[in-house]
């Protein structure tokens, strides 16, 4: 997406007083992002889109105050618009001052490390209070839908993992239990690149454009892929806080549906998105495969027993 930031100066208060503009580079997103200084020395993040976005994006930045109320620390919206001679769209949102946690993390203990996932757990959970709006279809047609289209497109590549057909045939056996899981809030990127830390402690938590509605625990699916890789101390934190150490009976089987899921929605999301990184996704899935046996079993390694992983 090209811009030219003179037209866009003009259109955007908050830019014609603006002390310093720095673009933010980092992330997966097509939208340019900037960190802007005003008079007073207080920061802004700036999105800039393609003004089709305009109505999800506004939907967003409602969703935000609606969780700024709720006292979840996040950005606080601050202004939304469109420049429609430029086909654009852009918000304007607090700015949270810390670091990256994925960043950080290595600079802090194991213990550490677990109470940060502790606190991220509970702030999830207070998440996903939001209720999804009325009619909206239900979270188990959804979700198989996408799965199958996901697969689809995975089938189309012509690639194939160790023992692919034995994790088809776990979803097909399993996703029945999908059925009655509820329509809930979803961040839908809920992972350390996108947790600030300030202090050392759990600062809020940033980049909602990818939101959903659907069932919360699916939340959780940046733990096997990511999290996990990174620090198995916060993700067990992040389990413990989340279900304040009463984990339910049926959430390891939920786990480990969506888990499987991912075996092919992760994969065809790089071919997309990200090429470059494909084989680092390829050989998180063969972790991800070893860390449940090929689903054999429904706990993971990492949590069943940490200290061999």
């Amino acid at each position: 997406m090209k811009v030219s930031f003179g037209e866009i100066k003009e259109k955007i208060v908050l830019l014609k007083h603006s002390k310093s503009i720095q673009e933010l580079s980092k992330g997966y997103s097509s939208d340019l992002k900037f960190i802007v200084t005003d008079e007073l020395d207080k920061k802004y993040v700036l999105r800039l889109m393609e003004i089709k976005l305009y109505k999800r994006k506004k939907e967003e930045f409602q969703l935000l105050n609606e969780l700024r109320l709720s006292r979840i620390k996040c950005p606080m919206p601050v202004e939304i618009g469109r420049i429609d001679e430029l086909g654009l769209c852009y918000n304007i949102m607090t700015y949270i001052e810390g670091e990256e946690a994925k960043d950080y993390l290595p600079y802090l203990s194991e213990q550490q490390q677990y109470e940060l996932g502790k606190e991220a757990g509970k702030e999830l959970f207070r998440i996903h209070m939001l209720p999804a709006p009325l009619n909206l279809e239900s979270w188990h047609i959804r979700s198989i839908k996408k799965h199958n289209r996901y697969l689809e497109q995975y089938k189309s590549y012509n690639l194939s993992f160790e023992n692919m057909e034995r994790v088809i045939h776990f979803i097909e056996q399993n996703n029945v239990y999908l059925e009655n899981r509820p329509n809930q809030f979803q961040h839908d990127d809920f992972h350390l690149g996108n947790i600030i830390l300030n202090n050392q402690r759990y600062g809020g938590l940033i980049d909602f454009n990818n939101f959903d509605w659907g069932d919360p625990w699916h939340d959780f699916m940046k733990i096997p892929i990511a999290s996990r890789v990174e620090s198995v101390p916060f993700s067990i934190g992040q389990i413990h806080g989340y279900f304040n150490d009463n984990i339910p009976n049926e959430f390891w089987r939920i786990y480990s549906i969506y888990a499987a899921m991912m075996c092919f929605s992760s994969i065809v999301w790089s071919i997309k998105s990200s090429p470059q990184q494909l084989e680092k996704f390829m050989e998180r899935i063969n972790l991800l495969l070893q860390d449940h046996h090929f689903f054999e079993e429904l706990e993971p390694t990492w949590y069943k027993d940490p200290e061999r992983v």
